[in-house]
């Protein structure tokens, strides 16, 4: 064989790799061989997307290897965006190691637990269409999984939606946002979050103010991570949900979690569900006629002390004592504008006892000389600017005896009664 013929032979086979090279793109991705024009399963597109999960080295290869018309307009920025966020997900749980797709039956129950949690209705999900539901497996088996979602078409291809994909990115941005405002203590920032959720009149800017501040001394106070290490529990593009570990329990030294979530709206407004601890600052609790305190809750007092102080009631009755499930007599005064109850171990003529309950329906009498029926349910929460998130009733103690106070409403929403009542 001459050189002639050995260059020709070379020439030859170069020119055959480069022929198959124009007609086929080949890509090996965790061992899927892709030709571009070639529909990728369920399993495959997974496969390419949990690739770039596991290591951004494989994003570019991974994009590139998704047929055009199964990305659905998804650019390369936005899928970069959205297996970071993915990966950003995963880091704290290690590799994934594996996958499975949902049964129906299961997608079902995984999704119906989704909505009932969040409290989203089921037409959140009806703009994604038919979507395939993929359990992500770590490789340590003590760690949870979560689940991404696949979109199918009418002819059940396999596709990344464009409207999943940003829809996700924005769930995500929101909540990271917010968090942001909380650790640059930016309270206007905060309001306008907080704002999707609050709508009612009730809410007027100082309430607003009060519960972002309320927010900010949270977190500065009683979270001790940091942000970037709040642990994601779950990410849609409907629902996202964190939890932080590290916030410091009511006894101020323990440690418990506590949770975050976002919700999208139909009318695509992001509502946050931030509920923190209720700040309980009622360390006291008397009852107050204009400026004169008349008693403190768990004051010992006599019928006849009531009456001189208060008045005659126009009506007095009893309760307990002889019942097997309350071993307390418990009388009740009854005023035009206040029921009082005391709580005694014996029958007597002049009952003697302890205050156990109180329930004010008129402005003569207030709270701690601060709450009043009569003043609005705005003046009510710059007082206690989370008391809504609680059904405007909350526990409180004193002298070791827990109490529960709660609130009611007329129609113009401002407050009718005060109800403080023992749950010992």
């Amino acid at each position: 064989m001459n050189i002639d013929n050995c260059w020709r032979k070379i020439i030859t086979v170069i020119l055959l790799i480069s022929f198959c090279i124009s007609f086929s793109a080949c890509n090996f991705v965790n061992g899927i061989d892709i030709v571009s024009n070639k529909s990728l399963s369920c399993q495959e597109l997974t496969r390419l997307i949990i690739s770039a999960i596991n290591d951004e080295n494989n994003l570019a290869d991974s994009y590139s290897s998704i047929p055009v018309d199964q990305r659905e307009g998804v650019s390369y920025s936005y899928f970069s965006e959205y297996t970071d966020i993915m990966r950003h997900m995963s880091k704290k749980n290690q590799t994934i190691s594996s996958f499975r797709i949902l049964g129906n039956d299961e997608k079902i129950q995984y999704l119906n637990e989704i909505l009932s949690g969040s409290g989203c209705s089921a037409s959140v999900i009806k703009p994604y269409g038919s979507m395939d539901i993929i359990e992500v497996i770590y490789s340590d088996d003590e760690v949870a999984n979560f689940c991404l979602m696949i979109s199918r078409d009418e002819n059940g291809k396999s596709y990344l939606s464009n409207l999943y994909v940003s829809d996700f990115i924005g769930s995500y941005n929101y909540i990271e946002h917010y968090f942001k405002m909380l650790d640059e203590e930016n309270i206007d920032g905060i309001i306008a979050l907080l704002k999707p959720k609050l709508k009612g009149a009730e809410y007027i800017h100082p309430v607003l103010e009060a519960k972002a501040n309320a927010l900010v001394d949270y977190y500065k106070t009683k979270v001790k991570s940091v942000s970037s290490d709040y642990y994601f529990n779950l990410i849609t593009p409907f629902y996202m949900e964190v939890t932080i570990f590290e916030t410091i329990a009511e006894d101020g030294y323990s440690s418990v979690p506590h949770k975050v979530s976002v919700v999208k709206d139909t009318a695509s407004n992001y509502i946050v569900d931030d509920v923190i601890p209720f700040d309980n600052t009622l360390t006291e609790c008397s009852i107050y006629n204009q400026y004169r305190k008349l008693y403190h809750l768990n004051d010992v007092v006599s019928g006849e002390e009531l009456k001189n102080n208060i008045g005659e009631p126009y009506s007095i009755t009893t309760s307990g004592l002889d019942e097997s499930d309350d071993s307390e007599l418990k009388v009740k005064y009854f005023y035009q504008n206040m029921i009082v109850t005391i709580s005694t171990d014996r029958i007597s003529d002049d009952f003697t006892g302890k205050i156990t309950s109180v329930s004010l329906f008129k402005s003569d009498y207030s709270l701690n000389n601060e709450i009043y029926v009569g003043m609005s349910i705005s003046e009510l929460l710059l007082i206690y600017p989370m008391l809504d998130e609680y059904g405007y009733s909350y526990p409180f103690v004193i002298d070791k005896d827990t109490y529960n106070i709660s609130f009611e409403f007329d129609e113009n929403m401002n407050l009718s009664s005060i109800m403080i009542k023992s749950v010992n």
